[in-house]
């Protein structure tokens, strides 16, 4: 699932490790460290009409104690473009109708490699090459649940094709999206065979509209595949072959579901009036949103009221427009991290493609915030791992609560 969301900064402050950072979740450009012992700050040029959050540490979210930050923001830019490409039940029927593919091997199975990304506008960009042909720009969306190759481009390389067809389930919006599937491709990453079937769709309108070339799509199948782990603060995502893969870190490991191809994690939400409800969202890659909910979940779990004093816009997908309205929620909770005031977005329709028992979706404005994410879907388990060398915040357990930060 693709999503791009104005500009506005993150904070992260792991009050029960005696850490505290703020890092934002523009991007990593013109950064430097803060003056004060007691924060890390990455200001970025591009951070006009920003909006605040604070991430706090909740071992215990009833005992947790956090700064309440918020700058409201301008409703002419709450403009929130979402694209879920392929759903669990065309993945599944397109497996069934390219076949069963083996899976690729890989070299060296002791040891990972690592590709650098460009992170363009809160979206993960990777150089592919596909049947020998190099310089390929792929979006890595871990919410999209099959590898995708751009129509056009699986036209220039002489890739055969099944019968394009029009499905209607298979991305955000009303309309139909044309789609095929290819197999035998030959699909690499710095010389390493990742994949060898592929979903055709055509991808021109998707990348008009994020602004970046986008040749195909790495989705779920390389989790599937490989352990991957996403560092934003060297931008290079690693690939470790799932048996051999150890960790022995000291980050934040979470358990990791598996929702019609989409990882996923429980997290708790929160409105500003303290009614709390648990919810299970994908972790997605292709989305910069901070957290958007599908509205039969929010309608069930009695949060609609949190999105009535914005005003709605327009979003898109593969299968068109459709309304959002964004609002504020009182906090989200995932593991021993806390996000505190902060903007979310509501669907305003059914979406056509849904997972069951899936809530909403959480994006790089969180994720980016962390030094790496590791998906280690073999083993159902995510990681999370702060930025180092972060000095000691004191304890204000009973401390009275600090004023507004801007």
């Amino acid at each position: 699932m693709a999503s791009r969301l104005p500009p506005y900064t993150l904070s992260i402050a792991p009050g029960c490790r005696g850490l505290q950072c703020r890092l934002s979740a523009i991007g990593r450009d013109s950064c430097h460290a803060a003056q004060t012992p007691r924060e890390f700050s990455c200001q970025c040029s591009r951070d006009r009409h920003k909006m605040h959050s604070t991430v706090a540490s909740a071992p215990r979210a009833s005992h947790a104690e956090v700064r309440d930050v918020l700058q409201p923001i301008r409703s002419s830019l709450l403009f929130l473009v979402l694209c879920t490409l392929i759903s669990p039940v065309f993945a599944a029927s397109l497996r069934d109708r390219i076949g069963p593919h083996p899976t690729p091997p890989f070299t060296d199975e002791s040891a990972g490699f690592s590709v650098p990304f460009q992170y363009f506008e809160h979206h993960l960009y990777v150089t592919v090459s596909v049947n020998g042909q190099a310089g390929l720009s792929f979006l890595v969306d871990t919410g999209t649940s099959a590898n995708i190759l751009d129509l056009t481009v699986s036209r220039q390389l002489g890739i055969p094709v099944e019968k394009i067809t029009r499905a209607r389930d298979l991305g955000l919006g009303g309309g139909k999206v044309s789609i095929a599937g290819a197999q035998h491709v030959d699909v690499r990453l710095d010389h390493h065979l990742i994949a060898d079937t592929l979903a055709i769709v055509d991808l021109h309108a998707l990348a008009s509209d994020m602004r970046h070339p986008i040749d195909g799509i790495l989705g779920y199948p390389l989790l599937r595949r490989f352990v991957t782990g996403i560092n934003f603060e060297t931008s290079q995502i690693t690939l470790w072959p799932a048996k051999s893969f150890r960790y022995h870190g000291g980050g934040e490991i979470m358990a990791l579901s598996r929702k019609g191809n989409v990882p996923t994690i429980p997290i708790t939400v929160a409105t500003v009036t303290q009614l709390t409800r648990n919810a299970r969202v994908e972790v997605d890659t292709g989305s910069d949103a901070t957290l958007l909910l599908y509205p039969q979940y929010a309608h069930r779990a009695h949060l609609d009221n949190s999105f009535l004093k914005m005003k709605s816009g327009q979003a898109y997908g593969l299968g068109g427009l459709f309304p959002v309205r964004p609002g504020v929620l009182g906090s989200m909770t995932m593991g021993n991290i806390m996000v505190v005031r902060f903007i979310a977005f509501l669907m305003q329709t059914k979406p056509l493609v849904t997972r069951r028992d899936v809530c909403g979706v959480i994006g790089t404005s969180v994720l980016g915030s962390y030094r790496r994410v590791i998906f280690d879907v073999p083993r159902n388990r995510i990681i999370f791992e702060l930025p180092p060398a972060i000095p000691p915040l004191r304890q204000a357990s009973n401390a009275p609560p600090p004023g507004p930060s801007l």
